[in-house]
C-alpha cells in the first residue's frame, strides 16, 4: 500500500507547481515594491497650517482686553497676535485653533491665511 496505492495524476502536480512560482513572484514583487519605497527619497512635506501662520503673523504685546478664545485677559507682556480683523487672541491659542484645521478668525470667520485676514 502507501505512496503508491494513490492514483498519479501529472495534472494537479503541474497545476501546483504553477500555483507556487505564481506566489513565489508575488511575494518578490511585494519585497521589491516595499524596498523601493523605504530606499526612494521622499519629497519635502507641505507646511503645516500652523507653520504657515507662523511665519505670516507679527505678535505684538498689549496689556488690556482679554482672548476670547481662552477667555484670560492678557498679562503685561502676553505675546499675542492681532488679526487683520482686529481681533485678539493669545499666540498660542490661536496656533491651537489654526492646528484644528481652522484657518479663520475665532470670532468672524474671516480667512487669516489667504491674505484677506491677515495684518499685513
Amino acid at each position: 500500500m502507501g505512496l503508491f496505492s494513490l492514483p498519479a495524476s501529472t495534472g494537479s502536480v503541474l497545476t501546483l507547481i504553477l500555483v507556487n512560482i505564481v506566489l513565489s513572484v508575488s511575494f518578490l514583487r511585494s519585497v521589491l515594491v516595499f524596498l523601493f519605497r523605504l530606499l526612494r527619497p521622499h519629497p519635502p512635506s507641505e507646511p503645516s497650517l500652523v507653520d504657515r501662520f507662523r511665519s505670516r503673523f507679527d505678535a505684538v504685546a498689549r496689556s488690556s482686553t482679554d482672548c476670547r478664545i481662552c477667555l484670560v485677559q492678557f498679562e503685561l507682556g502676553s505675546v499675542v497676535n492681532r488679526l487683520a480683523c482686529g481681533h485678539l487672541f493669545h499666540r498660542s491659542c490661536l496656533e491651537t485653533w489654526v492646528d484644528y484645521m481652522r484657518a479663520t478668525c475665532p470670532l468672524c470667520r474671516a480667512d487669516i491665511l489667504e491674505g484677506r485676514g491677515l495684518l499685513n
